[in-house]
């Protein structure tokens, strides 16, 4: 009852100023100006696999080069509203955060697609987040490829998730990026 009495509509509520619009990538700056670039920073639970804060800098600036390069986020001083939507739909991992975080660094906007969507689901759910791209892991390369006529009609790029093994350090690098080449012939890549 207390908690409902504090409440007030939206309209109420006032907008936020300039010094309060922090997105993601200005988080993530700010956290790794003080800390150690050698500490754990993400940590996979399953397999111990972890990602120090220089090698989630490192990975995620790669995925941010390589967004811009293909256009996925054209420009990060644009409005939320005008920034390109990217959808994820990977299984939870180190490497979706890095995706997660280079993509905001390129000034992207993440929609993270629900992971038994197949079909005209996953199609509607990419077309309700207005995706212009999904990057999808290996595990969901049946489910995307059961809906290539319905994603080629709707126009979103397909971008398959090739994790790759092997960096200075001993771990697990993010990754590749490529088309597929089914979703290539497909005309979707």
């Amino acid at each position: 009852l207390a908690f409902r009495r504090r409440l007030r509509p939206a309209a109420a509520l006032r907008a936020l100023c300039e010094a309060e619009r922090w997105t993601l990538a200005d988080v993530w700056a700010a956290t790794l100006a003080r800390t150690p670039g050698d500490k754990p920073c993400v940590v996979c639970a399953e397999s111990s696999r972890s990602f120090t804060f220089a090698a989630v800098e490192r990975e995620s600036n790669r995925i941010a080069r390589w967004a811009l390069t293909l256009g996925l986020a054209p420009a990060a001083q644009l409005a939320p509203r005008e920034r390109v939507v990217v959808a994820l739909m990977l299984d939870s991992s180190p490497e979706m955060v890095i995706f997660i975080l280079g993509l905001a660094k390129a000034g992207a906007t993440v929609a993270l697609i629900d992971l038994d969507r197949r079909g005209a689901r996953l199609v509607d759910a990419l077309a309700a987040a207005g995706a212009a791209a999904l990057i999808f892991g290996f595990r969901f390369e049946a489910a995307v490829t059961d809906s290539l006529a319905e994603l080629a009609r709707a126009r979103v790029a397909l971008h398959l998730f090739a994790p790759e093994r092997g960096s200075e350090c001993g771990e697990p690098a993010a990754g590749i990026v490529l088309a597929h080449a089914a979703l290539a012939q497909a005309g979707v890549a």
